[in-house]
């Protein structure tokens, strides 16, 4: 989706990958908070022009930010970005959404704004293509790196049983009688 303005409807956006927020979307990085539990989950609202009550898209990620006001995930400094790669709901990352959505809350009831039912939280980035490459890059490194470990055992252990001990045979009954 493109030319997303901060107000719409999460709702609209619910399959979405990628976002590309409109020009004037920022991220409003005083209202910023991070819970820790374990890990520090940050979020911080992103708005538009007009001062807004229910915020339908948050910024977010892990072990980025400060307890309150300081929020560097991804991104986030550079005022350039305006787009977002959505967490969503399955797989590796699927179990950060509620500890988002608590956030949320918090900076909600910090801050007298209320995160809408159907967020979306979203990697702020400048380049949803480049972040997305380089995810790709790393998975296929994760693949490549496996299958050469995968290979180089599977070579050993077939060099060990090809020279390795072997148990001994058994004698054959002509030479036995020939003893």
């Amino acid at each position: 989706y493109s030319n997303v303005q901060p107000g719409e409807p999460a709702l609209n956006h619910l399959d979405a990958g990628k976002i590309f927020f409109s020009k004037g979307a920022h991220i409003e990085a005083k209202a910023a908070i991070g819970l820790a539990d374990g890990q520090r989950y940050c979020v911080a609202p992103i708005v538009g022009q007009s001062p807004m009550t229910t915020i339908e898209y948050w910024a977010a990620g892990v072990d980025c930010c400060s307890q309150a006001g300081d929020f560097t995930c991804n991104d986030a400094g550079n005022e350039n970005a305006h787009a977002g790669l959505v967490y969503l709901d399955y797989g590796p990352k699927q179990k950060y959404l509620e500890e988002f959505r608590r956030a949320a809350r918090e900076v909600g009831a910090a801050h007298g704004m209320s995160p809408s039912e159907d967020a979306l939280f979203v990697a702020w980035v400048e380049d949803p293509g480049d972040a997305q490459h380089a995810y790709w890059k790393l998975g296929m490194t994760c693949l490549v790196v496996g299958a050469v470990i995968y290979f180089a055992i599977s070579v050993l252990v077939g060099i060990m049983l090809h020279f390795g001990r072997r148990a001994p045979t058994a004698k054959s009954k002509l030479e036995i009688r020939n003893l």
